[in-house]
Parts: C-alpha cells; structure tokens; sequence
C-alpha cells in the first residue's frame, strides 16, 4: 500500500542523522526563545521576575497538583479518540495501542515543524503492532478529519465569544495578536473545507485539486506534477472511502466529535489552573482565560516551527501579562503553561520510545507468537469440527441404507 509506504519514508527520515540535528536544533530554539523572554523581562524597569523561592512559597500546590490529574484527562481523552477508531476499525478492543499511539503521536507532532510528523509515524506505528496498512491509514484519517471538524467549530464558536474582549487586547500587541489568531482560525478552516468536500464531493474535490496543482506547478512550487497529481488523487479516494465508512456510523462519528470538544475543553482550561495556582479560583475570569488560550493556539498554528515555537511564548505573554503580571509570575505562568502543553509530550513520547525499545516490542513479539497459536488453535478446532460432521453426516447415511 502506497500511504504506508509514504508512512514508513517519513518514519525513516526522522530517524536519520540530519534529521535528528535539525529535531535537536529545533528544540534548542525552544528552549533560548523562553530564555529570550525571560531575559527580556528581567531587562524591563516596570518588570519583575519572582524568584523560584518566592514563586514555591506563594504557588497552592494542592491547586497546581490538579493540572497534572487534568492531563493525565487530556491523555486518556488523546487515546479515547483512537480506541474508537481503532474499534470502529478493526472490531477489537485495544486501549493499550490506542494510548501509545496517542502518545507518539504527540511526541512526533510536537518535534515536527507544523505538527507533521504525528500522522505518518501513527501509520507506521499501528502496522506494526498488527494492524493492516488499510486499516491504519483509515483509523487515522477518520480521527484527524473528524477532530479538524470539531476543533473549527469549537474554534469558530471561541473567536465569536472573543469579540466582546476587543477592549482587553486593544494595545498594538494585543492587536497584532488578534489578527494572528484569526489568520490561524481562516487557515484552519480553509484546510479542513478542502477535505471535506474532497471527502464528499469527487468530482469537485477533483477539479479543486487539479486547480491547486496546476497553479502549485506554475510557480514551480510542485515540481513533478504527474506523480504528485496521482498521489493526491489516490489520498482523495483513501479520504472519500474512510469518511463513507465513518459517516454511515452516526455513533461513532458524533463520539469522536463529543470526545474531541471535550479534549479541547480540557486543553484550555490549563492556564486557568495556572492561574489559579497563583491567586486562588476566580471562576468570573474563566472565560477571559479560556479565550485568550484559544487565540494564542490558533496564533501559533501556522508558524512553520515545531510546537509554535515563538509564536506561542509571545502571543502568550501579550495577552496573559495582565492576569500573571502580578508579583512577577508571568514568567513562570508562561513556563509551566509551555510544560504541560509542549514539553511534557516530549518527555513522554522520549520515556515510551525507551520502554519499547528495552521492553515493549519484546512483549509484543510474544503477543505475536500468542495470537499465532490462538490462530492455530482455531483453525484445528475448525478442522476437528468439519471432520466431526462429516464424521456424522456419513453415520446418518449408513442408518438410513
């Protein structure tokens, strides 16, 4: 199969040594642009920066404990996600794949410029833990396009509700922020438009992508354009047929949906524990923080860096510097939100790749062999039956002779 084969390059590129310096390379950025801000405040008169000793005796740890249970949450929801496509899928129960892949998905996403890396590796990555090329192709298209579907209208429903905080943003700053963000929410919706109506519509979805490379060929942006032309023409079927599938089971396209909403509810709700953690529950000011979080995601989603990397840690510190600005916690705020939204995944994605590698692909060799024998066993029980039938089919013949 052509998009496993695909999968499998992408996997493969990632692991080469370039690539691997450029990952690394990446993360540094990271890492010195969160230093650059910190820097950065520290320089300003009218800034201050709690030192760690003031920021451990002022933050409520019982409160700051609650974002790790929400996470712990987020990642069940990731892998929820997974499991229903998996079971919609396959027709079988594995929880166990679907967390790991949710959680290597995660891992690649958060590594890879534009969250590209998640997909391919998850292909891979549940082909080789006993799932077709087929059908790991379509348990993660049918979970993207249904998540895409969910998070603009979650995103479209925010950015409405952020029009009545215009005069909380009104700075420069906070302008330029704005209309990053609904650039981002325009990108998104104009991304996940295209694959509906290829989903839906071939003759359309066709002609909208001959369009698209012939103008992508034009500018000489799309270099081979026969090859990229039936690459695309052969990921619209592979759309068209995985969203036919998912769309003639109204459960599981509305759980996924429910279950997406729910993930990005939880999401968001991190910088307001956050917050929390600093100055205690303020429930009137949920909704200010729960829209600015939104907006900062959608600001940084089409900046070309992993993990937004920039675009996130500004966006946040323009439209947060009021609600952290006291007592100088807008620093660590930023850090802790950029923890549990970014680096977290990392570390995990890091301690999983490690478990496999030491333990996990072990286990599931002797999985294999189990599921192996089981086969066997079926299959001679089978043969023992047909044998046993046969067996009484001639009986009966010679009763009735």
């Amino acid at each position: 199969m052509e998009q496993l084969e695909e999968a499998e390059e992408a996997v493969k590129s990632q692991s080469t040594k370039k690539k691997k310096i450029i990952n690394l390379i990446g993360f540094i950025i990271n890492i010195a642009v969160v230093v650059g801000i910190l820097a950065y405040q520290l320089s300003q008169e009218n800034m201050e920066v709690a030192s760690v000793a003031t920021l451990a005796s002022n933050i409520n740890w019982g409160i700051f404990l609650l974002i790790f249970v929400l996470f712990g949450f987020i990642m069940f929801l990731e892998s929820l996600k997974l499991f229903i496509t998996i079971k919609q899928t396959c027709k079988s129960n594995r929880y166990s794949l679907a967390f790991k892949t949710a959680v290597l998905g995660r891992y690649y996403d958060c590594i890879t410029p534009l969250a590209s890396g998640g997909q391919p590796f998850q292909i891979y990555y549940m082909n080789k833990r006993g799932l077709t090329g087929s059908q790991s192709v379509s348990v993660c298209m049918g979970k993207y396009v249904i998540q895409q579907i969910a998070y603009i209208i979650f995103a479209f429903i925010i950015m409405m509700l952020s029009i009545s905080l215009s005069n909380s943003t009104s700075s420069v700053s906070g302008t330029v922020v704005t209309a990053t963000s609904w650039v981002g929410f325009a990108l998104n919706f104009l991304l996940i438009a295209i694959i509906v109506i290829i989903s839906i519509n071939k003759t359309v979805g066709n002609k909208l992508i001959l369009g698209l490379l012939k103008f992508l060929n034009k500018i000489k942006l799309v270099k081979n354009y026969d090859k990229q032309y039936k690459k695309i023409q052969r990921s619209v079927n592979d759309y068209q047929t995985t969203m036919k599938n998912y769309a003639k089971n109204k459960f599981t396209f509305f759980s996924l949906i429910f279950v997406s909403f729910l993930n990005f509810f939880a999401i968001y709700c991190i910088p307001f524990l956050i917050h929390a953690s600093f100055y205690g529950f303020h429930f009137e000011l949920f909704g200010q923080i729960f829209i600015y979080c939104v907006m900062v995601d959608l600001a940084a989603s089409f900046f070309p860096l992993p993990g937004g990397t920039g675009a996130s840690e500004l966006s946040f510190s323009v439209l947060f510097a009021t609600l952290f600005g006291v007592e100088g916690n807008l620093f660590w705020a930023l850090l802790i939100w950029r923890v549990f939204t970014y680096y977290i995944y990392i570390f995990q994605g890091i301690l999983l790749i490690l478990y496999d590698y030491f333990i996990g692909n072990k286990k599931f060799e002797w999985t294999k062999k189990r599921w192996a024998l089981e086969e066997e066993s079926r299959t001679f029980e089978q043969k023992e039956l047909e044998l046993f039938e046969m067996k009484l089919k001639k009986e009966k013949r010679r009763t009735k002779k």
